[in-house]
């Protein structure tokens, strides 16, 4: 601004104001005014020192870190990491369209995994499964799940081996799409190194902090890009490794009320049995169980073993069929496809028309282990099966359903 259009203006002004004043006191008047302009800066030293002590504190205090080149193999380590764990904890707040998430996962070295997503406070969405029992929880569907898992898929090994990766494991898929992975170390001034793992699939980047001596994740931020910024969406707010898990993680779940929860609870009872076996060159076929619904139809548990290391016949496109006559003559044929998966399976077979109202004491059963297409290839008979009581239920497989 021009100073002299402001000593201007104030004198006209000063001239207006009554009473009087004396030309000295207008003339002294004007003189401050023209003794306070903008005071130079004395030095230039000044600011750039205090911004080199800004930057010394914020490097002290880890906010800005020291590159040390690049690295390899972290992303590997931190999987390994997370697969030898006896147990790992992890919270992730989730922004998405205007909506916050607070999501909380268990991974335990037994075979466990559970997840929780928060909305407000409220539980919405639940998913836990270990070696014997699964299950789930969706607050807006007011319905729930638990089921016990099939004999094939007990084993801890096998169930480690798919899912203990835990957030990890989605970043490994990547390997199919299009990516860029880039992994560095830096240095924070108080000594501590880490590695970082930044992985970006289209829009998305995800960047992990891993510790150079372990592996372990030691924090995680998910971005999308808008425009030419990258904007973090996600982060870890908490990673525990080497946890205690709370009493009853894994077990405990009461869902609130009004919720329709269904209980699939088959192969408990069933996997462990065995009331007949045959075998056919390739295959050692057992009957586990027969269970009879309402209508007299049948739901057979059956479940096979191959009897050599190779096969003669192509047992890895092959399924489990059979067919069944009872002793009325009252024939009974495969419906739809299979339950419980491939091997061990549940197969259907529905009771034809009878003219008798006679309820039949015995089936014979024809089991193919190993059909592919139209051939049905080689067959066991078990014959005369004692049948059990009927079932008030039609889908036996399905389970009970029980209202919160």
């Amino acid at each position: 601004m021009n100073l002299e259009n402001v000593d201007t203006q104030l004198s006209e002004l000063l001239e207006k104001v009554r009473p009087e004043l004396t030309p000295a006191l207008t003339d002294r008047a004007t003189a401050a005014i023209r003794a306070a302009r903008p005071l130079p800066i004395r030095s230039r030293r000044r600011p750039i020192a205090v911004a080199a002590g800004l930057a010394v504190a914020l490097f002290a205090l880890g906010f800005v870190p020291i590159p040390l080149g690049r690295t390899k193999g972290a992303l590997d380590r931190a999987m390994a990491a997370m697969r030898n764990a006896p147990t790992f904890y992890m919270e992730y707040r989730e922004h998405s369209q205007g909506q916050e998430v607070l999501l909380r996962q268990w991974e335990s070295a037994q075979g466990y995994s559970r997840w929780e997503q928060w909305e407000a406070g409220t539980l919405v969405s639940l998913y836990f499964e270990g070696p014997q029992i699964q299950g789930w929880y969706d607050a807006h569907l007011h319905k729930a799940h638990i089921s016990d898992r099939p004999p094939r898929s007990r084993s801890p090994e096998r169930f480690l081996s798919m899912s203990s990766e835990g957030i990890l494991m989605f970043i490994s898929a990547f390997e199919k799409f299009p990516r860029q992975v880039s992994e560095w170390r830096e240095r924070r001034l108080w000594g501590r190194s880490v590695d970082i793992v930044q992985v970006t699939v289209g829009a998305t980047r995800f960047r992990l902090e891993v510790d150079p001596g372990t592996g372990r994740m030691l924090s995680w931020v998910t971005y999308e890009r808008q425009g030419a910024a990258w904007k973090p969406v996600g982060w870890t707010e908490d990673v525990e490794w080497d946890v205690a898990v709370p009493e009853g993680l894994w077990t405990d779940f009461t869902p609130p009320k009004g919720t329709e929860v269904e209980m699939r609870l088959w192969w408990g009872p069933r996997a462990g049995q065995s009331l007949r076996v045959a075998e056919t060159s390739d295959w050692l076929v057992t009957l586990n169980s027969i269970d009879v619904n309402r209508d007299g139809d049948l739901f057979v548990t059956l479940s096979r073993k191959e009897r050599k290391d190779e096969p003669s016949y192509p047992s890895k496109q092959g399924y489990i069929e059979a067919d069944a006559v009872d002793n009325l003559g009252v024939m009974y044929a495969l419906q739809g496809g299979m339950y419980g998966g491939s091997n061990p399976t549940v197969r259907r077979l529905n009771r034809r028309p009878a003219a008798s109202s006679a309820l039949p004491r015995v089936v014979t059963l024809t089991v193919y282990p190993c059909v592919v297409g139209d051939d049905r290839g080689e067959s066991v008979t078990f014959p005369q099966v004692p049948l059990p009581p009927r079932q008030d239920r039609e889908e036996l497989f399905k389970g009970e359903i029980v209202q919160y």
